[in-house]
């Protein structure tokens, strides 16, 4: 076998000798102190994440030493392309985490959608004045200077107005706030993501060894994905944010 391969002593994959954890595991290739994450072992710890052990276990490894913070790409996208960051929580069965995630995900969205509808309200009060006037244009009734000086006029007027009604300014400046907010909440999100799962692992992994060595099947029964959760709630969104503008 070649020197520059070393056997991983947990599930026998074959790693590169630089290698500090199996790739396949997560299990150390070093030193043998380092085969438990806070007296869990790590084959149970691979057993409870399932897919993608192997990245996930260096990183508990890390918080159980150093911290909370970390850098999770899957939620960071969800919430900044597609504005569902909760998905990846119900999809790792972290429901707790994920429907607080979702409730403040439902509450911008239903704030957003009202505070956009009523500044719109505002301006479409002008519509007609703006249509009027095209269609004079159009038809000849004004010159094309005219036209001109009463879209400035009216332009002006519009903005006036708006400016002294509160209820537009205040919704001007919340919708402003919120795409703020919406941003730090998924640097937020994604910087913990990975920490609040190590979390809910150590914390399931207690319980299951509290009453003696859980069997495989359990673990992996409490641990692992669930896919289904993950699409529903994006789905549940995806109607609920449409409904707000019918």
């Amino acid at each position: 076998m070649s020197e520059n391969i070393i056997i991983c002593p947990n599930c026998n994959t074959p790693n590169d000798a630089d290698y500090s954890f199996c790739a396949n595991c997560g299990a150390s290739l070093k030193a043998p102190a380092e085969q438990d994450i806070n007296g869990i072992p790590v084959p149970e710890v691979a057993d409870y994440v399932g897919k993608n052990s192997g990245k996930y276990i260096p990183k508990f490894k890390k918080f159980a030493r150093f911290g909370k913070a970390g850098w999770n790409w899957p939620v960071f996208l969800f919430s900044y392309l597609l504005n569902i960051p909760f998905v990846w929580f119900f999809y790792r069965k972290m429901y707790k985490v994920g429907a607080i995630v979702l409730a403040i995900s439902l509450a911008i969205t239903v704030t957003y959608s009202a505070c956009f509808t009523y500044a719109c309200d505002c301006v479409m009060e002008y519509f007609p004045e703006i249509m009027e006037q095209a269609i004079a244009a159009e038809e000849g009734y004004l010159t094309p200077e005219d036209a001109e000086e009463l879209a400035t006029d009216l332009q002006g007027e519009m903005m006036t107005k708006l400016q002294t009604n509160k209820g537009f300014m205040l919704c001007s400046s919340i919708i402003s706030l919120i795409s703020y907010l919406k941003l730090g909440l998924t640097i937020l999100y994604s910087v913990l993501a990975d920490y609040w799962y190590y979390k809910k692992a150590m914390k399931d992994l207690e319980q299951l060894n509290s009453a003696g060595i859980p069997n495989a099947s359990a673990v992996v029964l409490k641990g692992g994905t669930n896919s289904a959760a993950g699409v529903l709630s994006g789905i549940f969104l995806n109607i609920s944010d449409t409904h707000q503008y019918y």
